[in-house]
């Protein structure tokens, strides 16, 4: 099973699980969005987060699909994003290569695939994402953060009554 998870001390931090390496990146910095947010609501910031976390797991998950090697699609469709509870200060959110029998798509042979057999080379589709997609998380956690803090706070702004202009 592929994971990624995706949380942060009141910020963003990343990490990759897989059942043969493990990796672990954080994000860094962005602690001064959380503390901006918070200032509106500690609640509200808690669910931009979980919210922005969620959806850098969803970009990272279709670029993994987009790299998996396509033969009847199954694998590609068995990638998919599950949020986790996470603690209160870190939003998690897990991609995963769905396997076993209870699987809507069962990628079981997912690891044969990324890391190679005696007889098959090594098609990797997971690690090349992750090397690719980390150094690019914090731009796009601080824009989609951003973009989501000032619909937040256009919509308070528009329960009070208060004009844009």
């Amino acid at each position: 099973m592929a994971v990624q998870r995706m949380g942060t001390g009141q910020g963003g931090g990343f990490s990759a699980l897989g059942k043969i390496r493990t990796r672990e990146v954080s994000l860094d910095g962005l602690e001064e969005l959380n503390h901006i947010a918070s200032k509106v609501s500690p609640k509200v910031a808690n669910r931009l987060s979980r919210n922005t976390v969620n959806y850098l797991a969803g970009q990272l998950r279709n670029a993994m699909r987009k790299r998996a090697p396509k033969d009847k699609g199954t694998l590609r469709k068995a990638i998919h994003v599950v949020r986790r509870r996470g603690t209160p200060v870190s939003a998690v959110s897990d991609v995963r290569v769905g396997h076993g029998r209870g699987a809507r798509w069962d990628a079981w042979h997912w690891h044969f695939i990324e890391f190679g057999t005696i007889r098959h080379g090594a098609q990797p589709f997971i690690q090349p994402t992750i090397d690719e997609f980390t150094p690019q998380m914090p731009a796009i956690y601080r824009k989609e953060f951003g973009r989501r803090l000032e619909k937040q706070l256009e919509k308070e702004a528009l329960k009070l009554g208060v004009n844009k202009r």
